[in-house]
């Protein structure tokens, strides 16, 4: 891990992470290992795209850094539940 957090979307989160810790991706295979530490859903992909620009935005990245460090622990169980 190299102290950054990874932004994207997806419609498939467990096939996501591991393609990511598998070094499928140039952009991110010197970046493993990856850890969940936030999450948001969204029913349309549209948002979700919109969500990822803003987040990964100069405005966006304190707003990221504060989602991440308020996120309950709870919530983000239930999200580590459908990738284990």
């Amino acid at each position: 891990m190299d102290g950054n957090y990874y932004t994207g979307y997806t419609s498939d989160l467990k096939r996501r992470l591991e393609r990511h810790d598998s070094g499928y991706s140039q952009a991110t295979k010197k970046r493993k290992p990856f850890e969940l530490v936030y999450c948001e859903s969204y029913e349309d992909k549209s948002e979700a795209i919109k969500r990822e620009y803003f987040l990964k935005s100069k405005i966006g990245g304190p707003t990221k850094k504060s989602l991440v460090e308020s996120f309950p622990k709870e919530e983000l169980e239930k999200y580590l539940e459908l990738i284990r």
